[in-house]
């Protein structure tokens, strides 16, 4: 991050094109990262740059060196996505919700959870396949097959699906 100017830095064309696409549709963009919030200036000059739709950019609060090392070394989760997925979903139970994501964290589980608990609020969940790395098959099944009983529209895999354009 400290070593790469945010002019130069590469968007993923398929995702800014995705969510200006739900935006123009007149879906309430929000964007939520697991990044601290001292890179918040950053992150939003980003968007700017690339002509995101506007929206909350939730941010983790920052976090202290000792604080994370203890996190690394106790394995404790980083739940920053989730909880405020919940406390969102909870707050605006009323609304559909489209979860974009990506394959270089634990969105695919935090969104099935999410889902689990909230299977009619969650109607898309899309996950890019950003590194190669192999998934996690039993996830994928698992997360197919309940979204499939759920009615939830689910899509992983290296690029976006064209034109799609959740109602």
């Amino acid at each position: 991050l400290l070593f790469t100017a945010v002019e130069k830095r590469t968007v993923v064309k398929e995702t800014a094109e995705f969510v200006r696409q739900q935006a123009n549709a007149g879906a309430a963009t929000l964007y939520l990262s697991n990044s601290e919030q001292n890179l918040y200036p950053m992150l939003k000059r980003f968007l700017i740059l690339n002509k995101f739709p506007g929206g909350a950019l939730m941010l983790r609060q920052y976090v202290h060196l000792r604080s994370w090392i203890w996190g690394k070394i106790s394995r404790r989760l980083n739940n920053h996505k989730r909880t405020m997925l919940e406390k969102i979903m909870e707050l605006f139970s009323d609304r559909k919700y489209i979860l974009l994501g990506d394959n270089t964290q634990h969105d695919l589980t935090i969104y099935l959870d999410l889902a689990k608990s909230h299977p009619a609020s969650v109607q898309c969940v899309i996950i890019r396949q950003a590194t190669l790395k192999p998934a996690n098959e039993a996830l994928l099944n698992e997360a197919a097959a309940f979204f499939k009983m759920n009615n939830i529209t689910f899509y992983y895999g290296t690029g976006l699906p064209n034109s799609f354009i959740v109602q």
